[in-house]
């Protein structure tokens, strides 16, 4: 029974007093309850529209809907939830038709109890549950009939046939709204009339059996098509009251046998001149059994040496034990197929890596597995080889973000060792003088104030370069210009700008502080190796993607001959962490460009 906790009840009643009594009742029966009131038909469908409730009592006498109108409105409103009928009336008919308009049950005012309401509820949900509940099992039903591969027949002890499925219908090349009695003898092949009559006749005499038989049935469009069905009595199953016969059309498996039968040769051939290996092979003794072609020229034995070697013969020692093991669940059927690279040795010694998809068989009434090979020694090699290079790829990364890192710290420990640290001590000193030269004071102060503004200044150039700009959205493009105002300002570089405006609204942060810290770092190089006398800078958007170049007048160098250096190597190993693309065009004589692609 469905538990009746927490209910959430819609009364629709614009009566007071009968809204008061029946309020009273489920307030005794039902105290956890949740009760919505409406005393109008437009009241109560805004209320459902809103509410999720677990039953609706209705009034049939409304000031806005009486009567069968009420009920219609409500029901169809409900979708599926339970509603009860309280009515003044006592009209049995009108109770009747209520039911039948989808409500579960039509109380009389005048005689509802506390019990009787509880009751209706109870029952009422209860019933539309079972309801819900059966029209499920009969869609599931339904669907699992119609769609079948299989055909679905039901025939009386008479052989008339009572009801088909839709595949049934369509293997026998019928419409769906074809008569039913084309299933019947007169469309047996007359070979097969008699074995059917008493395969029938037979299972008609013993309740509950089964049993299937091969036959031949002629289509309206006059064709022979192979139907394998079992017939099952369940005559004694009140629900069926009839024999019921899966069916389903062979037609194809029975050629597909004529023509394997007929074909041998045909298919000999084929296993020979597979360009697959394929060996067959008894897995209690490990001897082969047969192989193709493709193996003897493989493998480099003899058909005749084949024959006088086991499989084991051709693995290495280390997979033994692991192949013995699979050949013993393959003979044992606890698997029927395995497929695993394995390392097998050529008759000279070579080892050659092979995939092999193993299959259990049966070959002239004893187990045997075939093996279908195929050599994957080249693509093994080719995987170890990348993997290699990728090994040590990562390692040239790891060596020159270490570099990089070590370079940044030898750099400013350079500038503030001969910068600040000079300049701090060049303060300590006229200090000093001051303490002496009390008349001259001025003088030396003047010069300390000098020394120390310098020192800060040193010090915040080397912040600015330690620490990045604000990586906000729209502000990539006034950190790179900063970069381009401090080169122009500290060296004899001028440098050109041609930076659009882009959309960063979707860019990460990293990725922004990655393209900062891009162009600094080949703003770095073109200061201490490029003698540039001009750098040009670009910054575009176009189709999604993002293009950044920098390019220098500066002495160049030869991208086939000189390494890149870690400056380079730091740049790509930023750039590859965006899936970026990076080029370098550069000669002797003729400055270099750097060109970067983002997305």
């Amino acid at each position: 029974m469905t538990s009746l906790n927490n209910l959430k009840i819609l009364l629709i009643e614009d009566n007071i007093g009968d809204f008061i009594l029946v309020s009273e009742y489920l307030k005794m029966v039902l105290p956890t309850s949740k009760m919505v009131h409406t005393k109008t038909l437009m009241a109560a469908l805004t209320a459902m529209g809103k509410n999720n409730f677990d039953i609706i009592l209705l009034d049939l006498t409304l000031p806005d809907s009486n009567g069968v109108d009420s009920i219609t409105e409500i029901v169809s409103l409900a979708q599926g939830r339970p509603v009860i009928v309280l009515t003044g009336f006592s009209d049995k008919q009108f109770g009747i038709d209520s039911l039948k308009l989808g409500v579960q049950d039509y109380l009389i005012k005048d005689e509802v109890t506390p019990a009787i309401l509880l009751k209706s509820i109870s029952y009422s949900i209860e019933r539309k549950k079972n309801l819900k509940q059966l029209e499920q099992n009969e869609k599931r039903y339904r669907a699992l009939i119609e769609n079948s591969t299989d055909g679905l027949l039901l025939v009386d002890p008479n052989g008339k046939v009572l009801e088909m499925s839709v595949m049934g219908k369509k293997i026998l090349g019928l419409q769906p709204d074809d008569n039913l009695d084309f299933a019947s003898a007169n469309h047996l092949h007359a070979e097969d009339l008699s074995t059917v009559i008493n395969c029938f006749v037979d299972v008609i005499a013993n309740p509950g059996k089964v049993k299937s038989l091969e036959l031949r049935i002629k289509l309206p469009s006059g064709e022979y098509r192979w139907i394998e069905t079992t017939f099952q009595n369940l005559l004694n199953e009140p629900a069926v009251n009839g024999v019921v016969a899966n069916y389903r059309d062979i037609t194809e498996r029975k050629n597909t046998a004529v023509l394997m039968q007929e074909s041998e040769e045909k298919y000999r051939y084929l296993f020979n001149m597979n360009p697959q290996s394929i060996f067959i092979w008894d897995p209690e003794n490990f001897k082969f059994v047969d192989l193709n072609e493709t193996c003897i020229q493989l493998y480099g034995y003899t058909r005749v040496e084949f024959s006088q070697l086991s499989i084991l013969d051709i693995r290495t020692n280390e997979q033994i034990k692991i192949f013995k093991d699979v050949a013993q669940k393959l003979l044992s059927n606890e698997i029927e197929l395995f497929s695993s690279v394995w390392e097998h040795r050529k008759k000279n010694g070579e080892l050659i890596y092979m995939d092999v998809t193993s299959h259990r068989i049966v070959v002239n009434g004893k187990i045997a597995v075939l093996a279908i090979g195929s050599n994957v020694t080249e693509k093994i090699l080719l995987e170890q080889q990348l993997d290699d290079e990728r090994i040590k790829n990562q390692k040239e990364i790891t060596d020159a973000v270490i570099s990089a890192q070590e370079k940044e710290r030898e750099q400013i420990g350079s500038e503030l060792h001969d910068n600040v640290c000079q300049i701090l001590a060049s303060s300590k000193l006229y200090l000093g003088m001051v303490k002496r030269h009390v008349n001259e004071r001025e003088e030396f102060i003047d010069e300390t104030d000098l020394l120390i503004s310098s020192a800060i200044q040193e010090l915040r150039a080397l912040s600015h370069a330690l620490i990045p700009p604000s990586m906000a959205q729209s502000q990539l493009k006034l950190a790179i210009e900063k970069i381009a105002d401090i080169t122009q300002s500290s060296t004899n570089i001028q440098v050109s700008t041609d930076i659009a405006e882009i959309d960063d609204s979707r860019m990460p942060d990293k990725m922004r502080l990655a393209i900062y810290r891009i162009v600094q770092e080949q703003f770095n190089n073109i200061i201490k190796h490029a003698k540039a006398r001009l750098v040009e800078i670009k910054l575009s958007q176009f189709d999604g993607k993002l293009f950044l170049s920098i390019k220098d007048d500066g002495v160049g160098f030869d991208t086939a001959k000189v390494t890149a250096g870690v400056g380079l190597l730091n740049i790509k190993t930023r750039v590859s962490l965006f899936n970026g693309n990076v080029s370098i065009h550069s000669k002797k004589g003729e400055g270099c460009e750097l060109s970067i692609v983002f997305g």
